[in-house]
C-alpha cells in the first residue's frame, strides 16, 4: 500500500497535461462552431478523466483507514450523496443538469472561496522551512 506522500505525489502526476498542450486554444476555433463545441466537449472529458485518476491515485488510502472515519469526510460523504442526487433528478436534461451544477458550484464558492482565498496567501506569503 502506498503512504500518504506516495498518494499525493500520484496526485500531483494527474494535472500537469493539457489538451493540445502549448498551442493557443481559443485562436484555434471560431466561436459557435463544430470545433468549438467538441473543443469544449475535450476539455470536460478530459477534467473528468484526470479527477477518475485522482481518485484511483487516493482509493489506497481507504483501505489503510485503521480508524474512524473524520466526521468532516462524513459529511463531505453526505454532501458529495445530496448533490449527486440533484444532479441525477434532471435526466438526460442538459440545461437542468447545467442549472442544477452552477446552483452546486456557486454554494460550494460561497462555502470555501474565501478561506481557499486566505489559505493561498499564507501559503504564498509563508517562509519555507527547507
Amino acid at each position: 500500500m502506498p503512504t500518504e506522500a506516495e498518494v499525493l505525489q500520484g496526485i500531483g502526476l494527474c494535472v500537469e497535461d493539457q489538451p493540445n498542450g502549448k498551442n493557443r486554444k481559443l485562436a484555434s476555433v471560431e466561436p459557435g462552431s463544430v470545433d468549438a463545441f467538441y473543443m469544449v466537449a475535450a476539455y470536460c472529458f478530459d477534467l473528468t478523466r484526470k479527477i477518475h485518476y485522482i481518485y484511483k491515485a487516493a482509493r489506497p488510502l481507504f483501505d489503510q483507514r485503521t480508524t474512524a472515519i473524520a466526521p468532516e469526510v462524513r459529511t463531505l460523504a453526505q454532501e458529495i450523496i445530496r448533490d449527486r442526487d440533484r444532479i441525477r433528478s434532471a435526466g438526460r436534461n442538459w440545461k437542468a443538469m447545467a442549472e442544477i451544477l452552477e446552483e452546486i458550484i456557486l454554494a460550494q464558492y460561497d462555502e470555501i472561496g474565501a478561506d481557499h482565498d486566505r489559505l493561498l496567501e499564507r501559503t504564498a506569503t509563508s517562509e519555507s522551512s527547507r
